[in-house]
């Protein structure tokens, strides 16, 4: 099987359009056997294997679990489902390349792991969880592949047993944003994480008020200290792409909060008001540079800062 599954990725690289169209459709009815997705995750994980035959064993992998993972997936296709002990294999391989080298293989894995995520925890996976924020302590790359897997898991559609979990994810999150030991690009998934946390956190702050009364205040008075902080940083003469965006995430995650649960914002507003405001002080001016008026010198120079 496996050695069908790679010949199969290879011919849908081929730039000839026959072999190409002829090993798309080799691989759609080899999906159909259940061996297909420990086959493709193998050849994922084989050093040995071409960068782009594994990147492509992963993405068949991504498409595999929409189709044939779960008769509950909106994308569903008939087809046998793979029995447990096939799905904890897969699941395994496909976790351990959260840890690969490779920007690519990673990014993909965290896409495939939270799909998975979707259908098989915690009854089917109940270590997920615990795996992914001893993730958040590994390497630079390890903690921005744990922290996609969340950006794309943590949603509104997690249940009111969940929120326990998310009282343990916060405190790391806040612990990534808050260090210095983390470029922007890292800073700004954690916030994004932290955003659909407020999300759930917002849908459930009835039915478990005692838990949000108890939690929520501390944790805002964390996070929105650290959010004002990134807010408040001056912008330099020029390359602001990731300062911007970080600014961008973090005033919404402001807005998320002040609309989701609003009644614990109200110790907070003069300091967010006061550094919102300052900060729009701050941009008038190259705002008006770069935008408004007709100066060609000021508006390429603000347009940079912009």
């Amino acid at each position: 099987m496996e050695q069908h599954v790679f010949e199969a990725l290879q011919g849908t690289l081929s730039a000839d359009d026959t072999v190409r169209q002829n090993s798309e459709q080799a691989l759609k009815r080899l999906e159909l056997d259940t061996g297909f997705p420990l086959a493709a995750a193998n050849i994922a994980l084989a050093d040995e294997a071409g960068l782009a035959e594994r990147q492509a064993a992963i993405v068949q992998i991504r498409g595999y679990v929409s189709r044939h993972w779960s008769i509950g997936s909106a994308k569903y296709e008939p087809g046998p489902i793979p029995d447990q002990q096939a799905k904890a294999q897969v699941r395994e391989k496909v976790f351990l390349l959260l840890t690969s080298a490779n920007r690519k293989l990673r990014m993909v894995a965290a896409a495939v792991v939270a799909n998975m995520a979707v259908y098989d925890w915690p009854d089917e996976w109940p270590q997920l969880f615990s795996q992914l924020v001893e993730l958040l302590h590994g390497s630079h790359d390890q903690v921005q592949a744990a922290l996609s897997v969340f950006g794309e898991w943590v949603n509104s559609d997690m249940s009111e047993q969940q929120l326990d979990q998310i009282g343990v994810l916060i405190p790391e999150l806040r612990r990534i944003f808050g260090s210095s030991d983390y470029n922007s690009d890292t800073h700004v998934l954690a916030v994004r994480v932290f955003t659909d946390c407020i999300d759930i956190i917002a849908i459930m702050s009835d039915t478990r008020r005692e838990f949000v009364d108890a939690h929520v205040p501390p944790i805002l008075r964390e996070w929105i200290d650290h959010i004002l902080h990134a807010i408040r940083q001056p912008l330099a003469s020029s390359n602001n792409g990731p300062a911007i965006l970080l600014k961008t995430e973090c005033v919404k995650a402001l807005v998320k909060i002040v609309i989701g649960i609003p009644r614990y914002i109200g110790p907070h507003s003069p300091a967010i008001l006061e550094a919102l405001w300052s900060q729009l002080q701050e941009l008038q001016e190259p705002y008006l540079h770069a935008f408004v008026y007709q100066d060609s010198a000021h508006s390429e120079s603000a347009t940079n800062m912009l």
